[in-house]
Order: C-alpha cells, then structure tokens, then sequence
C-alpha cells in the first residue's frame, strides 16, 4: 500500500467527522508498519 493511500484513508476520517474510523485507519497503518500486507480498507470493513 502506498503512502498516498494511507493518508486518503485519514483524510477520509477526518471528513466523515468519525473518531472511530481515524482510530481504524491509524491502527490500520500501525500494522502495515508492523510488517503485514492486509489492506486497510479490508480492515476496517471486518471491524465495522
């Protein structure tokens, strides 16, 4: 996952005004850092 994709993913927690879904795609990204290759998106749709 790209940098760029990262911070759409921010930026669209940001729009939609939900903390909860900022805290998804920051956790999200902490582990893709950490090394695993899951994308985000898939993530957070398992965790909503």
């Amino acid at each position: 996952m790209t940098a760029f994709g990262a911070t759409e993913l921010i930026v669209m927690g940001i729009i939609l005004g939900g903390p909860v879904i900022l805290l998804l795609a920051v956790l999200a990204v902490l582990k893709l850092k950490k090394g695993k290759k899951d994308d985000p998106g898939m993530y957070i749709k398992q965790k909503l």
